[in-house]
This record gives C-alpha cells, sequence and structure tokens, in this order.
C-alpha cells in the first residue's frame, strides 16, 4: 500500500511538473469571470553540467569542453558566458560539433551556458592559479512559446485544470473545438 501511495505521488508531481497554470484575473463584470493562462513545459528540460580539474602542466587557466542536449547531441554556437565579480565578461562560443575552448584569469565567475531554444544554465566556480578543468553542459530544452488561455464561469479545481490541460496537449490542432465546454469554459491560443 505504501509502494501504491508512493508511486501515485511521484505520478502526480511528473505530471504538473511538465505543464504551468496560473490563475491570471477574476472578472465578475464577465460571464467567463476566471482566466487561466497555461504553458506547456518541455519533457526534457532539466539542465546540468559535469567540472572535473585536469592535471596540466601548462601556466595558464583554461576551460574546454562540450555543449550537448540532453539526448546527447552537439549544441552549436552555444554561448558560455565567464563572468567575475568586477563583471568583466569573457565569452566563448561552442563549434559545429558543441566544443569550446577558452582561457581566463584566477577568480570567481558565475558561468552562464545559453543557446536558442534551450533553458539558461548558470552556475558559480572559483578558479585558482594554474587550474585547468573540463567542463561539460547538459542543455535542457526550454519552455514552448504558445501561451492557452482558459476562460471560466466558476473557477477550476486543480483536477479539472489538470484534466484540461491534457485535453489540450492532445488536441494541439483545436484546443477550442475539443476542450471547451458549452457554458462553463472555453479555450483559445493566447495572442
Amino acid at each position: 500500500m505504501k509502494f501504491l501511495l508512493s508511486f501515485l505521488l511521484v505520478s502526480c508531481s511528473v505530471l504538473s511538473y511538465s505543464q504551468d497554470w496560473e490563475l491570471v484575473q477574476v472578472d465578475s463584470t464577465l460571464k467567463f469571470r476566471f482566466e487561466y493562462a497555461i504553458n506547456f513545459k518541455n519533457q526534457n528540460d532539466s539542465s546540468s553540467y559535469t567540472l572535473k580539474k585536469i592535471d596540466s602542466l601548462t601556466a595558464d587557466n583554461s576551460f574546454h569542453g562540450l555543449v550537448r542536449d540532453n539526448n546527447g547531441n552537439p549544441v552549436p554556437l552555444a554561448r558560455l558566458l565567464f563572468k567575475n565579480e568586477e563583471g568583466l565578461v569573457k565569452q566563448v562560443k561552442t563549434n559545429l560539433n558543441g566544443e569550446y575552448s577558452i582561457t581566463i584569469p584566477p577568480g570567481k565567475y558565475e558561468i552562464t551556458c545559453l543557446s536558442m531554444s534551450h533553458d539558461v544554465l548558470r552556475f558559480t566556480i572559483e578558479v585558482k592559479e594554474k587550474e585547468q578543468f573540463e567542463l561539460n553542459c547538459n542543455m535542457g530544452l526550454a519552455p514552448e512559446l504558445i501561451i492557452y488561455r482558459l476562460n471560466a464561469v466558476d473557477k477550476l479545481s486543480e483536477g479539472e485544470l489538470l484534466e484540461i490541460m491534457n485535453c489540450i496537449r492532445a488536441n494541439r490542432e483545436d484546443p477550442y473545438q475539443a476542450c471547451s465546454v458549452l457554458g462553463s469554459y472555453y479555450v483559445t491560443i493566447k495572442n
């Protein structure tokens, strides 16, 4: 029984993690008083990095590595920004194979990895004299750009919202026809 309850809790949290909804406004002068905004996250949207110190005989401080998506594919032309405490920024772009290399002076850096259609990855590291690192970034996908609007006569429960969101996900061609209930709520794409 404990296992089943744990499984259900994990399943529910995974289900709600891949989508966001927000009650945008309540206007009592309108028939459809409650307006919700719905946005779907991509299934593969978590970003991470691995950092490995490398023994080297050279005297410079450097980083090299790969930027990939969560499927292991290279992310060409991703930018890595190295911003120190004084606000100075050095940056490098990955090549078509997702590879990069950069030399930086010692210091504490906020490193930001950016790429079109991917989430931003940001973290901090301190670089000492003559340290070299292999830094590999795995980029998760950014949220989808389409935002759906759901207008309802009455306030909806989270269960009702999840059911409507599942309908929208399955009927993206025409969510208005497939997911609206006459007199109760309707779905449109927000402009």
